[in-house]
């Protein structure tokens, strides 16, 4: 994974990820947490992540593959990125519109 990578997907996709999921993504290019609860910012939502998508991977599914799905079926709307699965395959999304809240990886 490259800067360069993260760069051209932002660049096909129309958006932009927050600066410290990219470094996450540099370090890790997804992966399964340490700790998979987490809770949302307003405390409703109690849920597990059961790992971060790759940005990019030919094997597996990845964040511009679910993306483009999910976007053009119009299952998503396009401010909201997957970035993971919770335990019955509901995607764990992030905003890149608005406020951007800081992200914090726990591999």
């Amino acid at each position: 994974m490259t800067e360069e990578d993260i760069v051209a997907v932002e660049e096909r996709y129309g958006f932009s990820l927050p600066e410290d999921y990219k470094d996450f993504l540099l370090k890790y290019n997804g992966g399964k947490p340490k700790c998979r609860k987490f809770t949302t910012k307003d405390g409703r939502v109690i849920s597990r992540l059961m790992y971060f998508l790759p940005l990019i991977h030919k094997e597996v599914l990845c964040l511009a593959v679910a993306f483009l799905i999910f976007t053009k079926e119009n299952e998503l709307p396009s401010n909201l990125i997957p970035i993971g699965e919770d335990p019955i395959k509901n995607f764990v999304c992030i905003s890149v519109a608005g406020k951007i809240i800081t992200f914090s990886a726990m591999l």
